[in-house]
């Protein structure tokens, strides 16, 4: 399981003074970004120079408690399923060890000059599947 950190900031939180809904999404999206790079696979190498993308296909989020400006978060993001063509990734966001977020977002691989899906390249596999190897221990 991968933990990334986050502090909420005034501009991630709306009106109320409590977390925008689309910033719940933005934090899961940091993390998996932040996880791409410590496996030597970011996200600029992907889309500058690779043959293949990961656009979002779909994404859900659930909110069990508010979060404020100041509330410091630990994300443990998951590699909850990795398909054909597709893989899932879950996020669970915690203040103060109390679940307060859980996002699940689904990626596709498609090849990036013709948009057609296609399998999971073999550098992405391999990294999905040592994750999930490491969360099974």
């Amino acid at each position: 399981m991968f933990k990334y950190l986050k502090t909420v900031k005034l501009e991630d939180t709306d009106a109320t003074g409590v977390i925008y809904f689309a910033k719940q999404m933005t934090f899961s999206l940091e993390a998996f970004e932040t996880w791409l790079s410590e496996r030597k696979y970011p996200l600029s190498k992907i889309i500058e120079s690779g043959e293949y993308l990961y656009p979002i296909v779909h994404a859900s989020a659930d909110y069990k408690a508010p979060v404020k400006v100041g509330d410091e978060l630990v994300i443990h993001l998951h590699v909850a399923k990795i398909g054909n063509s597709s893989f899932t990734i879950t996020s669970e966001h915690h203040k103060n060890s109390v679940l307060v977020g859980y996002t699940e977002i689904v990626h596709v691989c498609q090849f990036k000059e013709s948009g057609r899906s296609c399998e999971i390249n073999p550098q992405m596999r391999k990294l999905l599947e040592s994750e999930m190897e490491l969360a099974a221990l």
